[in-house]
């Protein structure tokens, strides 16, 4: 009565050991993500992550095109306003300095 136990126990323990050192290999030779399906179910579920796989990296290569668009056209319009201002800026500063050196032209004391 208790050899039937112990032999399907050993039996058990056998399978398990040789299942483990399977999925070792599998898991060190980085392969376990490419296991063939074996049903319909299996086939059409790898078809759907697929497909979704697929759409996923087209949806990210669209956002990352949008996002290098956007960071072209900030770029460019930051320089473009910049550089009316600095031209601006030259002006006022320029005007600063000539009614500045009139006023000491006509006011020698300062």
């Amino acid at each position: 009565m208790v050899l039937p136990f112990i032999n399907c126990l050993f039996l058990l323990v056998v399978y398990l050991l040789i299942d483990w050192v399977h999925y070792y290999q599998l898991i060190r030779s980085n392969q376990a993500a490419e296991l063939e399906p074996y049903t319909e179910e299996q086939k059409a579920f790898q078809q759907l992550v697929h497909k979704t796989i697929m759409e996923q990296n087209a949806h990210y290569d669209e956002m990352k095109q949008q996002n290098e668009e956007r960071l072209y056209f900030f770029s460019h319009w930051m320089h473009d306003l910049k550089t009316p201002v600095s031209v601006i800026k030259l002006i006022v500063n320029h005007d600063k300095h000539t009614i500045g050196h009139r006023g000491r032209m006509r006011n020698p004391a300062l």
